[in-house]
């Protein structure tokens, strides 16, 4: 019976082992989707400082297109470009890390 009782120990140890490791492995992956994510942050906001010159000289051509247009047409451009900005303050007024107590 001593064999029985060494093979149930090593049984016991390698689950303990095997449930160390799968741990360790997972709190590894918490950690590096946290870095991932300030990364990205990172990333936006510099995209966000690179292209804001941009949307600015864009927004003043179209002010400039729109002044010209007959009062029907600069209407429906004013209420496209307002529709346009939603998605763009929605992403904005998402928080940054909605999970990172997990």
């Amino acid at each position: 019976m001593p064999e029985f009782a060494d093979l149930n120990r090593t049984l016991v140890d390698t689950a303990y082992v095997t449930i160390g490791w799968s741990l360790l492995g997972f709190q590894r992956a918490q950690v590096r989707r946290r870095e991932l994510g300030h990364q990205l942050e990172e990333l936006a906001r510099a995209v966000d400082m690179a292209v804001a010159p941009l949307r600015v000289d864009l927004n003043r051509r179209v002010d400039g297109l729109e002044d010209r247009l007959p009062d029907q047409a600069r209407l429906a451009v004013r209420s496209l470009r307002e529709v346009a900005k939603l998605p763009e303050q929605l992403l904005r007024a998402q928080p940054s890390h909605p999970s990172t107590e997990s």
